[in-house]
C-alpha cells in the first residue's frame, strides 16, 4: 500500500495552496464535483492517495468538502500527485464547460476506512 511521505503531502498542499488558488477553488473542483457552486475560494487542507479535503469558503459560510482522484496514486511522491490533481482539474473543467451534460462526479465519499491516516 502507498502511503505519502508527510514532507510530500505538506509540499504539496502549500504549492496548491500557494500557487494554485484558482485551480482549487477550482473555480473548478468545488464547483464542478462536491455540489458547491457558489463556492467563493477553496483551501487544500489535507491530501492522500485518495484524494484531496478542502475548506470552501460560501455565501452560506464554510464547507468541507472531498474530491478525489480518478485512481488512487500508487507512488508516494510528488509526480504522481502532480498528475493526479492536474487530471482532477481537467475533468472538472471539462464538466464545467459543457454543463448541459451530467457531470461525471469526483468519488467525494471515500469510507474513512479507505483513507490513509498518519
Amino acid at each position: 500500500m502507498c502511503v505519502i511521505d508527510h514532507d510530500v503531502a505538506a509540499s504539496a498542499l502549500a504549492h496548491l495552496n500557494d500557487d494554485h488558488p484558482d485551480a482549487l477553488l477550482v473555480v473548478v473542483v468545488a464547483r464542478a464535483f462536491v455540489g458547491h457552486p457558489d463556492a467563493t475560494s477553496a483551501r487544500a487542507e489535507r491530501i492522500d492517495r485518495y484524494g484531496i479535503d478542502l475548506v470552501l469558503a460560501t455565501p452560506r459560510g464554510p464547507a468541507a468538502a472531498r474530491v478525489g482522484f480518478a485512481e488512487p496514486v500508487t507512488a508516494a511522491d510528488r509526480d504522481e500527485l502532480r498528475a493526479a490533481f492536474r487530471d482532477l482539474t481537467h475533468r472538472a473543467r471539462a464538466a464545467l464547460a459543457d454543463d448541459s451534460k451530467p457531470v461525471e462526479r469526483a468519488m467525494t465519499d471515500v469510507p474513512a476506512a479507505a483513507v490513509d491516516t498518519e
